[in-house]
């Protein structure tokens, strides 16, 4: 396939946007689905992300990623001394075994001023959560395994807990065993040690994607399942990325018990809104093809303020439609999409690099 190497500007934005705290769930990819021409990132002469486009065309820019809140007792990281063992092809992790029925969609438990909410906060939040069976959260900060835990129980939700990227990752990028370790702990206290709620454990959210080596990501993926294991649970465990990572990635997929890939069409900047259940649909199916395992879309969805990608316009009756339209296409497996997101996120900060979307994912908002 042809390569087309990356444009001056897009790599000083490119640049920019690496040299910011990223947030492990702030959009910073361009999407395309398969088309003629691969498009291969590069920072000082190594791949960083890989997307295709058409013949000729031209990327909108990735949003810079917002900084992460600032929470107090976050708790300091366990050293880096733990080694996982070497994985072996016959064990099986097995899914939980009541899994989530329905669609999901994620939440995070923070106030515009980045605090964290109190439990009655989240229960406030949750009064306006129906039709969903299954919560995702990004991270362990603000006690939210619990906090949304017990919101999520009492309306018979399941969570899809994460491990956040740099509790997954050390500085240098490469595996932090005895901070994935110490996390893995962390979850098994929140839920007392029952793992009834608990429908996925994630490790960290596009990493391959944001330039972290596949090999990376399979090692933590596996010294997550190995610390989980001890604890007592035998459910899922998966990274999350991007579609187009995972496709470039398989690796990653084949690590996890589920392939589990994010996939925006708005990020495209081609699909018309009508259109989106069938494209994210098609996307499900190619990385199904490549992973040769169960696919779910661990985020989708449509922002309703911001500026436009190409033909894709942000509103609300756009994101309604986007959102009709998915569920429609997933209608014969409503669990394989988890919506991004529950609520718009103001704690979030937006500038033009991130073209003024960030804030405004809120499937739920007005």
């Amino acid at each position: 396939m042809k390569t087309s190497c990356l444009s001056a500007a897009a790599l000083v934005l490119l640049q920019l946007a690496a040299a910011q705290p990223h947030r492990q769930n702030v959009h910073k990819h361009v999407q395309r689905s398969p088309a003629k021409e691969v498009v291969i990132l590069k920072q000082n002469g190594v791949p960083i992300s890989t997307y295709t486009q058409e013949a000729g065309g031209s990327p909108t820019p990735a949003p810079a990623p917002a900084p992460e809140p600032e929470v107090k007792n976050k708790g300091a990281k366990a050293p880096n001394s733990y080694a996982p063992p070497a994985p072996s092809p016959k064990e099986d992790y097995s899914p939980s075994d009541e899994p989530a029925s329905g669609n999901g969609i994620s939440y995070t438990p923070f106030n515009d001023d980045r605090s964290c909410k109190t439990q009655d906060e989240v229960n406030s939040d949750f009064e306006s959560i129906d039709g969903y069976s299954l919560i995702r959260l990004y991270g362990t900060e603000c006690d939210q395994v619990t906090t949304v835990g017990n919101a999520a129980k009492a309306k018979g939700m399941k969570l899809y807990v994460g491990i956040a990227n740099d509790k997954v990752l050390s500085p240098d990028q490469t595996a932090n065993y005895g901070s994935i370790q110490s996390q893995c702990e962390a979850i098994s206290q929140a839920v007392g040690g029952s793992w009834d709620l608990i429908d996925t454990v994630g490790v960290g959210n596009e990493m391959v994607q944001t330039g972290v080596a596949s090999g990376e990501v399979v090692k933590a993926i596996h010294a997550a399942k190995d610390a989980l294991k001890g604890k007592g649970y035998d459910g899922n465990v998966v990274t999350a990325d991007t579609f187009v990572a995972m496709i470039d990635s398989p690796d990653i997929c084949k690590a996890s018990d589920y392939a589990a890939a994010n996939c925006h069409p708005y990020f495209d900047g081609h699909v018309q809104p009508e259109n989106a259940g069938e494209w994210v649909k098609q996307q499900a199916k190619n990385v199904g093809d490549k992973c040769g395992k169960k696919v779910v879309i661990t985020e989708t969805g449509w922002p309703t303020q911001g500026g436009a990608n190409g033909n894709a316009q942000p509103s609300k009756e756009n994101q309604e439609t986007v959102v009709s339209g998915i569920k429609e296409a997933f209608s014969d497996n409503p669990s394989g999409v988890i919506f991004f997101s529950a609520f718009n996120e103001a704690w979030k900060e937006d500038t033009g690099a991130t073209n003024g979307v960030e804030k405004y994912w809120g499937v739920l908002s007005n």
